[in-house]
């Protein structure tokens, strides 16, 4: 049995996903569009938008990620306020709030505006559904407008969670800002027996990357069982290569939040919120190596 698939264009970085074989960026960004403003959302801008597709097709990663948001992508508003921050593949992630929790503004980027000592009151966006996780590589990106202050506080800038509706005391991945310093922390799970509510058993190892006092820096981090190693990028450089093992994720399933983090201890929610502002968020898995070097380049 023979398979053809027609196409006058190929992926810069091998085969790629077959939707970046068919499919151009005008073609791609029009669909997004069309789904966005039909759900009462606005592309905010539309040559970074279009930008981002031609990045994803060119580089053979259209519908590889599993959220790629902006604060330039689709976002539904109300005034300010964030409702919906819609994803050029992958999950769509919705505000949702906790108590008397802020709602995130359009404020040079995704602004959340949380406390983080409180863990009572505050908002995160989250996907409605769970992701499933493949494989033992994870790539997640992000592009902060300010440096992360050093404070007395853990503050969980992302993470993948089970929420509240099962016992889940040992995410396998958090993004976050130690307490007492300003460096950004990718903490995952690694050894050969990953799991999602045992935190006493659960192994964890750190990608750590110091935070830059400019604006707008790219942060990226990455696992593979490939390498043997973390690796940890600012602006598109390796900058910090820790052992690293990963475990792997293949069948578990947990949502995706960010600006902050929504889970169950036992019987007993546990939250975090973060005051970042995201420009970007973006996670991918089972990446190949020439596409791990291309969205380490990538400026939008």
């Amino acid at each position: 049995m023979s398979v053809v698939i027609k196409s006058n264009r190929a992926s810069l970085k091998n085969f790629g996903t077959y939707a970046s074989l068919i499919t151009t960026a005008s073609e791609a960004y029009t669909a997004y569009k069309n789904r966005v403003e039909a759900d009462g959302g606005t592309v905010m801008n539309e040559n970074a938008t279009i930008a981002a597709f031609d990045f994803l097709i060119k580089n053979g990663l259209l519908g590889a990620a599993r959220t790629w948001v902006s604060s330039s992508f689709g976002l539904k508003l109300s005034g300010s306020n964030i409702l919906k921050a819609y994803s050029l593949s992958g999950e769509d992630l919705v505000s949702v709030s906790f108590g008397s929790g802020l709602l995130p503004t359009l404020n040079n980027g995704i602004k959340f505006n949380n406390t983080v000592s409180d863990t009572v009151n505050g908002t995160i966006l989250t996907s409605l559904n769970k992701i499933d996780l493949r494989g033992k590589g994870t790539f997640i990106g992000h592009q902060r407008f300010a440096q992360a202050p050093s404070r007395n506080f853990l503050t969980i800038d992302a993470a993948l969670t089970l929420h509240n509706g099962e016992p889940n005391a040992s995410p396998l991945l958090t993004l976050q800002t130690p307490l007492n310093s300003n460096y950004t922390r990718l903490r995952r799970q690694v050894g050969n027996n990953p799991n999602q509510n045992n935190s006493g058993s659960a192994a964890y190892a750190n990608i750590d990357l110091n935070s830059s006092t400019q604006a707008d820096v790219r942060y990226q981090h990455r696992t593979s069982e490939n390498i043997g190693t973390g690796i940890g990028y600012r602006d598109g450089l390796a900058v910090t290569l820790p052992p690293l093992s990963p475990a792997n994720f293949d069948g578990f399933k947990a949502y995706i939040d960010i600006g902050g983090a929504n889970y169950q201890t036992g019987n007993s929610p546990t939250r975090y919120f973060s005051d970042t502002t995201f420009k970007h968020f973006y996670m991918f898995d089972e990446l190949t190596e020439e596409q791990v070097n291309a969205l380490v380049k990538l400026v939008i």
